[in-house]
């Protein structure tokens, strides 16, 4: 029988929340990421890692990518959760941001749309949203996701949704 594992980086929940989803539809170990180490994740045939985005970096996936030749052996998926929508541009940007030439081809990403929760924001989180808030209100003609970004500000938004997961679970099962 394969054996799945299931890693996440979260800080507001919205990662969390997916890769518990996942875990259960799929019967994989879930792990925090600061509670694994790359080397107790040898016997798993396929390895999920879930992190919310922030400033276009997949949070967490450094430590993953720092010793992705332990791993490359296995099927590996990555789901980016974030609130942007999942679009290819969004995740073409992603990935240009957080692979290398050799993850991209080998990994199988996905991009989840989360959400967030501005008063539970840390003072860093909360100053890049105010900066980009604030640089995107000075455009004229704003595309929906801008309009999106501008209507969000200050308030609690989740787009979770679970049905988004299915397209992880049958790879993971199959």
């Amino acid at each position: 029988m394969k054996k799945s594992a299931v890693i996440y980086k979260s800080n507001y929940g919205s990662s969390e929340k997916y890769a518990k989803w996942i875990a259960e539809e799929t019967g994989s170990d879930l792990f925090k990421l600061k509670d694994i180490k790359i080397d107790n994740l040898k016997d798993y045939d396929t390895i999920c890692f879930c992190g919310g985005v922030y400033a276009s970096a997949i949070d967490g996936f450094s430590k993953i990518k720092k010793d992705f030749k332990k791993i490359s052996d296995k099927k590996i998926v990555v789901a980016a959760v974030g609130a942007a929508p999942n679009s290819n541009a969004t995740k073409k940007s992603l990935k240009k941001a957080n692979f290398t030439d050799e993850i991209a081809d080998k990994v199988h990403f996905f991009v989840l749309r989360g959400g967030f929760n501005y008063e539970k924001m840390n003072p860093i989180h909360k100053l890049i949203m105010f900066i980009l808030v604030n640089s995107v209100k000075s455009k004229k003609n704003l595309n929906e996701m801008q309009k999106g970004i501008v209507a969000s500000y200050g308030k609690v938004i989740d787009f979770s949704n679970r049905d988004d997961i299915k397209p992880i679970v049958e790879l993971i099962k199959s």
